[in-house]
């Protein structure tokens, strides 16, 4: 399993400011204890991961996605931990340029389908569509609840799929698979590759204050885990994941003072490992 870490925040000006201690904090929570894969105490399988070299650039890390999988001659599961969601933009287009079919789940608080004329880090699924990169009709959106009039219009539109929080609670509760339903929109292309980006403000703030944009009503940690499991369970070749936006205590105290996200105890580093340890698991599964 490749994992790559981009400590690159400079796509959503202040807004995702200080993000670019997210990957090598996420990192050092991972490191404090073993690794076992699942949550009854029993060992995951021998898993080898590969870290790739922190990369601050976006350039740079087009750059390294293209070396990397030209030399190994094929695109294998990997993770990037990045800073804003400008970077998922690239990590998306590094799975294309190594797979022609796209299907990409969203887990987000807004849909970043801006038109551009936003900070890039709000219109990185715009330039996807319009490049032609990822279809609208296989995007799928979890957890949003803050989209622009505009934004949500033009979603609509393209005939992207809009899973809200509430649909996602209620499935929860009823032990019911929340994905299922919307799996038809990728059946034509399930043989090739599923990309998860989660922007950790899709969980509720009580659970991850440290990130740019805060707003009310999210997800839990154990909803965003259920998804991805639900997801990863998916017959794709092949399956990519992303974490972005965690604003740590250390990235904290460069952003301007009247717009600080005080995480003291690290609560959405917590998340986020959590998140991260389960997408090694269900990816490499």
């Amino acid at each position: 399993m490749i994992i790559f870490r981009v400590l690159y925040d400079l796509g959503g000006s202040n807004k995702s400011l200080g993000a670019r201690f997210g990957p090598m904090a996420i990192e050092r929570a991972f490191s404090r204890w073993n690794w076992r894969g699942t949550e009854d105490g029993i060992l995951h399988p021998e898993l080898s991961l590969s870290w790739i070299s922190y990369i601050h650039s976006l350039e740079r890390y087009r750059q390294r996605t293209e070396s990397v999988f030209t030399k190994r001659k094929r695109l294998d599961p990997f993770i990037t931990l990045s800073g804003d969601n400008s970077c998922s933009f690239e990590t998306v287009r590094a799975v294309r340029d190594q797979i022609g079919h796209i299907a990409l789940a969203v887990l987000d608080a807004h849909p970043d389908a801006c038109v551009p004329g936003h900070d890039p880090h709000a219109d990185w699924v715009w330039r996807l569509w319009n490049e032609g990169i990822v279809m609208p009709e296989k995007t799928i959106f979890f957890g949003i609840r803050d989209p622009e009039k505009d934004e949500a219009a033009y979603i609509k539109e393209k005939r992207a799929t809009v899973i809200g929080p509430d649909e996602i609670y209620r499935s929860y509760a009823a032990g019911i698979n929340s994905v299922a339903p919307y799996t038809a929109l990728w059946q034509l292309i399930s043989a090739h590759a599923l990309v998860i980006v989660v922007d950790i403000d899709v969980l509720d703030p009580a659970y991850a204050p440290g990130t740019g944009v805060l707003r009310a009503g999210g997800l839990g940690v154990r909803h965003v885990l259920y998804i991805i499991q639900q997801l990863s369970a998916l017959p794709f070749a092949v399956k990519i994941g992303e974490i972005c936006e965690v604003i740590p205590e250390e990235g904290n105290k460069i952003r301007p003072k009247f717009d600080q996200r005080p995480d003291p105890c690290g609560l959405t580093v917590l998340a986020a490992d959590a998140i991260f340890r389960e997408m090694i698991r269900s990816i490499s599964a």
